[in-house]
């Protein structure tokens, strides 16, 4: 739809564009966050918990049954 509407009205390249960088935009965000958050997860947890600490949170992400 995006070519064919670019085709008609060269204007709306504009949008597409913009639309393609901010979805780059976000999933660069969004494994940012994830990384941000798996590294205080592991460094904020002392190493005698760290086994039970990464098995209670397996089984409440859904990783792991309880």
């Amino acid at each position: 739809l995006n070519v064919a509407a670019i085709a008609t009205n060269p204007a709306l390249a504009a949008g597409t564009v913009a639309g393609v960088a901010a979805r780059a935009g976000s999933e660069k965000m969004a494994a940012q966050s994830v990384d941000a958050i798996r590294k205080a997860l592991i460094s904020g947890v002392a190493p005698a918990n760290k086994k039970r600490f990464e098995r209670e949170l397996r089984t409440f992400l859904g990783l792991q049954a309880n």
